[in-house]
């Protein structure tokens, strides 16, 4: 009889190791929401193995977890620094060239 194998879920400390790094390294990266996805269960910290071996392209943009004041949960999309700045970039290009269109007329 075949057993489903249950998602294996490592430690601050084992991230750390895989990752080549300090595990207070980790532990900053979970405070400014970055690196792994992580979740807690009791007191521990713990992350799914499949989030810390995607490669960081993937996992670059974070989403949260919130309520509306109706009570339903909705995932929050927070994107990088680096594609905020590319879209603040476009949006301002944007506006110039509506502006510059407006000009003309």
């Amino acid at each position: 009889m075949n057993r489903p194998t249950m998602p294996k879920y490592l430690t601050t400390e084992e991230v750390a190791e895989l990752l080549r790094t300090s595990p207070e390294t980790v532990r900053f990266w979970r405070h400014v929401g970055k690196g792994p996805k992580s979740f807690k269960l009791g007191r521990r910290v713990l992350y799914d193995v499949d989030d810390v071996e995607a490669p960081p392209a993937r996992r670059h943009h974070q989403a949260r977890e919130a309520m509306t004041p109706a009570g339903v949960a909705v995932l929050i999309f927070q994107p990088c620094q680096p594609c905020k700045d590319a879209h603040n970039v476009a949006r301002r290009e944007r506006k110039a060239k509506q502006r510059a269109e407006g000009d003309a007329a």
